[in-house]
């Protein structure tokens, strides 16, 4: 997916990947509990073997990293979900941070929070200066943090999404 992506696009490119896999799911047998944990086994001897990466997508959260054994697991959907104004797009956009940070592609999805709202909150923490501080001028270290965060931003492919999304399509 390229950077500069247009939303509806990676949300299409996201639902259809989404579907496609349900399909492929949808047709497949039943798996014994033994066979299931003979392939998990496998799985374990080649990651230790270093045939294949043991690939985990960084929380942000070590405590919660801990829990999940070393991140999110790229097979994993992640929904994030409450009643408003609890702290769940903050949550949900320090996920996307460490996520982004790693190197991930990310998109966040939001049907509170306007991109350029999502942004300032993105600005203050990743250039650790006081939201506040960007209402009110902020001084001219600030500045510099806040540029600099912004620059590193474009590295990274991290989309927002900032309208009700219709899931049922």
């Amino acid at each position: 997916t390229e950077q500069n992506a247009d939303p509806d696009r990676l949300i299409t490119e996201m639902v259809s990947r989404l579907d496609a896999q349900g399909a492929q799911n949808a047709g497949r047998e039943r798996v014994s509990l033994a066979d299931a944990m003979a392939q998990r086994l496998d799985q374990a001897r080649r990651e230790a073997a270093g045939e294949t990466d043991r690939v985990r997508i960084p929380t942000g959260d070590g405590n919660l990293n801990e829990y999940l054994r070393g991140g999110w697991r790229p097979t994993w959907l992640v929904g994030i979900a409450g009643a408003q104004k609890q702290g769940k797009t903050a949550l949900a956009t320090g996920f996307a941070r460490a996520s982004g940070r790693a190197g991930f592609p990310t998109l966040v999805i939001s049907q509170e929070m306007a991109a350029v709202e999502l942004a300032e909150r993105e600005l203050a923490a990743r250039a650790e200066v006081p939201i506040e501080a960007i209402d009110d001028g902020p001084r001219d270290s600030e500045w510099h943090s806040l540029v600099a965060a912004a620059a590193t931003a474009r590295g990274q492919r991290f989309e927002i999404v900032d309208r009700p999304v219709d899931w049922a399509r």
